[in-house]
């Protein structure tokens, strides 16, 4: 057996939490906690010693007797913090794991794409979509029926964490310090501002975290069941930003048409991608991501017989989780002795970005 990886987890707040803490923790895991890093002085502590690993505020505040232990990091920090701790972790000579979105900007993620390819590290983007069993069981599905897909349309409708996570028993953070709360809106406002090419205004910025922290999901998942090349043909947004969408046309004129709307005024979630086929049409639905192991449903709907009636077969039952998969393979990548993930790498990061940033521009102008 291949010796387990070592993580430093940095950012311990939702996700850290809900889902890479208890895969770091688990048993037999070939990826394991080493150490916290969380800009709350609190919830550091509290979750080292709860855990029984070092911990600090900052990767910098790692002892270095700490740091040379050290494999990988596991960075599930807010969004600004991205690019600058990914640039340390590879500093280090690190292994990084990082939640989407890669940077803030296309420009952030060219140069984080340059900073992985001369550090010689796997880099892996938090995508968990990718490795959920129910979109692979689906393109196993049309190889193994010699078809093609015609179309997509995905449709989001999103309440937030909380009615999921209501009984979690979370470690709170609410001792980080004001100047990195202010630091990171500053730098999410200067982001938001480089992509429109204007000062930005209140509802842009909430249109513009809608776009790269929630569909971003979507598209990529989109690109890895037709990798073609795609344009933008439009992005809208409503609802103050949190709604907001994208059509594109892939190089074989495939239409693809996407919806994210955030409505915290529910507690239901729900995340369909209805995809057409030469064969028939796919319909998977995808639970809320903080419901770990839960199935993703897919069945396929056949094209109708010579009585008009269309043969109905539900195809996954699986309740891998994607959370853990994911981080799995991270792991077995490095290894492997490999330097780039199976999947996830930061150039498709940058393509993401890039598309949702065209996205949000187009948007922006209706």
């Amino acid at each position: 057996m291949a010796e387990a990886i070592h993580a430093a987890l940095v950012g311990a707040g939702l996700v850290g939490q809900v889902a890479h803490l208890q895969t770091l923790t688990a048993p037999g895991s070939p990826i394991r906690l080493a150490a916290i890093v969380d800009a709350s002085p609190t919830r550091a502590a509290a979750l080292g010693t709860a855990h029984h690993v070092p911990h600090a505020t900052s990767l910098a505040g790692l002892a270095d007797t700490v740091s040379a232990s050290l494999d990988a990091v596991v960075i599930a920090a807010p969004d600004p913090a991205h690019h600058d701790l990914a640039s340390t972790a590879l500093g280090m000579g690190l292994h990084v794991f990082i939640e989407k979105p890669l940077a803030l900007t296309p420009t952030e993620g060219a140069a984080m794409q340059a900073a992985v390819a001369a550090s010689g590290r796997v880099c892996q983007v938090g995508y968990m979509k990718r490795f959920d069993p129910a979109p692979n069981a689906l393109l196993d599905d049309l190889l193994r029926r010699a078809a093609r897909i015609t179309g997509i349309a995905v449709e989001v409708r999103d309440p937030d964490a909380a009615p999921f996570v209501r009984d979690f028993p979370f470690v709170p953070g609410t001792d980080v310090p004001s100047s990195v709360v202010e630091e990171g809106a500053r730098r999410f406002a200067e982001a938001v501002a480089e992509v429109l090419g204007r000062l930005p205004e209140s509802s842009d910025a909430t249109a513009y975290a809608s776009y790269i922290s929630a569909l971003v999901h979507d598209l990529n998942l989109v690109r890895m069941l037709v990798p073609e090349a795609m344009r933008v043909e439009a992005g809208f947004t409503a609802m103050g930003g949190l709604q907001v969408g994208m059509h594109l046309r892939t190089a074989s004129g495939c239409l693809i048409r996407m919806t994210h709307t955030q409505d915290p005024s529910i507690a239901d979630y729900e995340e369909r991608f209805t995809v057409y086929t030469t064969r028939g049409v796919y319909e998977m639905v995808f639970p809320a991501p903080y419901l770990l192991h839960a199935t993703t449903t897919l069945r396929r709907i056949d094209v109708k017989d010579a009585t008009e009636r269309s043969e109905i077969a539900f195809i996954n039952d699986s309740t891998e989780e994607a959370f853990v998969l994911e981080l799995h393979a991270f792991a077995d990548a490095i290894q492997a002795g490999r330097t780039t993930p199976v999947a996830n790498d930061v150039g498709e990061a940058v393509e993401d970005l890039r598309l949702l940033g065209e996205a949000f521009r187009l948007s922006r102008r209706n």
